[in-house]
């Protein structure tokens, strides 16, 4: 059977493994609505080359081998298909 402790702040019953949880809320508000972009930011413009490189280097590393084996495959010539 679970226990329940009385929530002081609205009056209801509140099962105990959650009553824990009351004592972490704060009053302060952790959201900040600001009007400054983050486009002009260090973080922000390395985040974004990082991204941007990780997106070519992964496009290359699909490119260079498939135009290889076509290279490859010519100078092999058809004889492996006989």
């Amino acid at each position: 059977m679970a226990t329940t402790t009385t929530d002081h702040k609205h009056g209801h019953q509140m099962p105990e493994h959650l009553a824990a949880l009351e004592h972490t809320n704060t009053v302060i508000d952790v959201v900040q609505v600001t009007s400054k972009t983050p486009y002009k930011e260090v973080n922000f413009i390395g985040t974004y080359c990082a991204i941007c490189f990780g997106t070519c280097g992964a496009y290359a590393g699909f490119v260079m081998p498939a135009t290889s084996l076509a290279i490859i495959n010519s100078d092999i010539g058809m004889w492996l298909l006989d």
